[in-house]
């Protein structure tokens, strides 16, 4: 199949960039969900991320460049530089600006000290044409070497001149296991569904597949790599996401 093709070549990419990186380490084991760890204060970190999509017809790359700065041990705010997109249907291409924007999380409770680690989450990014808005509840559990994460998810997007809204309610779960200090492996899953002006749902979508992490020093790196599970006419079939970050 054309688009598994596509997609083991993407996560050999991202092995490789993996194992090859070096002298450089952050909490990032997943690419989907977020942890309820927050950066030192007084620390800076840049992130690149990359977002792949393939559906029946079309293909969607997505570029954020992030830089997050601690505030408080408990508290991280980042800014979304430049959001650009690529996007490719029906043989025709063109690259946008997707916006730029703030995100703030606010650590409630501590995974390495508390029974569940616990999050609060707050983004928004806009450009000439469009605002999203978005909130997430972040809790994680930590069991050893293996860690587990929930995210609970509202978004809000003011779309075509701010004149159509679009409100989605989004789960997402990860489970990474540490074979080594410097080496993660796990599955990420992701359920979402959309409502045309909070009234009308696009259906359930599904999404699971296998994520690796590394990380030496400074350096992190997370690929995963999405399949849709449901039938939702629309949605991509296939999600490749990459972070690639390092802090100062």
């Amino acid at each position: 199949m054309k688009s598994s093709r596509y997609l083991s070549r993407f996560l050999a990419l991202g092995v490789f960039v993996l194992s090859a990186a070096s002298g450089f380490a952050t909490e990032r084991r997943f690419a989907v969900s977020y942890e309820a760890t927050t950066s030192p204060a007084g620390t800076i970190e840049y992130e690149q991320h990359v977002l792949w999509e393939h559906g029946k017809g079309f293909d969607e790359l997505k570029f954020r460049q992030e830089i997050e700065f601690g505030i408080t041990d408990r508290f991280q705010l980042s800014a979304y530089l430049y959001d650009f997109g690529y996007d490719r249907e029906d043989g025709h291409g063109k690259t946008t600006w997707k916006g730029s924007g703030l995100e703030a999380i606010y650590q409630l409770t501590d995974p390495n000290k508390s029974f569940i680690g616990s999050a609060i989450y707050g983004e928004a990014i806009m450009n000439d044409k469009e605002l999203e808005l978005e909130a997430k509840l972040i809790l994680q559990k930590n069991f050893g070497p293996l860690t587990l994460v929930y995210n609970g998810i509202v978004e809000a997007h003011w779309e075509d001149g701010y004149k159509n809204t679009v409100g989605v309610l989004e789960q997402t779960i990860g489970l990474s296991y540490q074979l080594r200090p410097s080496f993660f492996v796990g599955v990420e899953a992701k359920h979402e569904v959309a409502f045309e002006n909070w009234e009308h749902s696009g259906g359930n979508a599904v999404f699971v597949g296998p994520n690796v992490s590394f990380r030496k020093g400074s350096f992190f790196a997370t690929v995963a790599g999405l399949f849709r599970a449901s039938n939702v006419s629309g949605e991509p079939q296939i999600e490749v996401s990459t972070i690639m970050g390092f802090h100062f």
